[in-house]
């Protein structure tokens, strides 16, 4: 199955965050952290993610941190959400990761 675009609330390093996943197999997710600080409208490497513009399980304003990648196993995932981004947003994770 392709993961890439699946939203997962997953217990990381530093605590429970939103998570973009980039891949999955079956022991391990390589997922993007999703924050909603408000500084990082002003880094090139995180793209805005809106709940009212995308079916995201989270209600606040958010970041897809591109140059925060983690592999988290699969015991540390705690919900895998339903919906995947729709592929415009999907597109511009590509086009951030190739510039990376």
């Amino acid at each position: 199955m392709n993961w890439f675009g699946t939203i997962v609330h997953a217990q990381f390093p530093f605590g429970g965050h939103y998570g973009l996943a980039l891949d999955a197999d079956e022991n391990n997710w390589k997922l993007f952290v999703i924050s909603s600080k408000p500084h990082l409208s002003e880094r090139e490497d995180c793209l805005p993610i809106s709940p009212s513009e995308y079916p995201v399980p989270f209600t606040q304003d958010s970041f897809v941190k591109i140059g925060d990648l983690h592999e988290i196993s699969d015991e540390d995932i705690d919900q895998i959400y339903p919906d995947s981004l729709p592929s415009e947003f999907l597109n511009k994770v590509e086009r951030l990761l190739d510039r990376r």
